[in-house]
């Protein structure tokens, strides 16, 4: 049996509730100052935007990098991917788009890649539609729109991982005690970089990433 007592003979004493609740708020307490973006934000010199300002720039700054991927054409892969694909074609019905592989051969066949990815070429035959045949430009276009998307996604998310989850709300709240928008500065320096960032010039420009 374990003994009851410290080493230097005092009888160990059980914590009480409120001991307990104190040490939950001082827990607390170290957690909000480690996750406060305030203390981040105020050493940033970018301005203070309100975040539909924040995602009009961020979405801009991202259209602006990879917009000329809209001039060029298919490349690498996108040859049999796109070009040499039948189930582009408006006149394959939708449903066989479930039975073939991502190169437009049935999946059950032995000549099958066997590589099963049909909501991307639900997006492929959208962009077909979009575009009004196999027409590059249309879907370097929509790469680029979903990359901005992305970009402001990103904008709420760095919101939440800098400004700290106690802060957050997911719907709009004229409330003065609730922060709508945390760390404002620091996220969208964050989402700015992530939209800008070179990393994705291959998956925004080339189409089949």
């Amino acid at each position: 049996m374990a003994s009851r007592y410290r080493g230097n003979g005092n009888k160990l004493r059980r914590k009480s509730a409120k001991d307990s609740v104190g040490e939950e708020r001082e827990i607390s307490n170290s957690l909000d100052f480690a996750t406060d973006g305030d203390e981040i934000d105020s050493d940033l010199p970018v301005p203070n935007f309100s975040f539909t300002v924040a995602s009009v720039v961020v979405s801009c700054v991202s259209v602006l990098c990879y917009f000329n991927s809209c001039k060029g054409g298919f490349v690498f892969d996108d040859s049999e991917a796109i070009v040499g694909n039948k189930d582009l074609n408006p006149d394959i019905p939708l449903g066989k788009l479930f039975l073939h592989d991502f190169w437009g051969t049935n999946v059950s066949s032995n000549t099958s890649h066997k590589s099963y990815r049909p909501l991307t070429i639900l997006t492929f035959r959208f962009n077909y539609w979009l575009a009004g045949g196999l027409k590059p430009w249309g879907f370097h276009l929509l790469n680029v729109m979903l990359h901005a998307a992305v970009s402001i996604l990103c904008l709420k998310l760095f919101s939440i991982l800098v400004g700290g989850r106690n802060k957050i709300t997911f719907y709009y709240d004229t409330a003065p005690t609730r922060t709508q928008f945390p760390a404002p500065k620091a996220s969208f320096v964050c989402a700015v970089l992530f939209a800008a960032h070179p990393i994705h010039t291959e998956s925004v420009s080339i189409n089949i990433s």
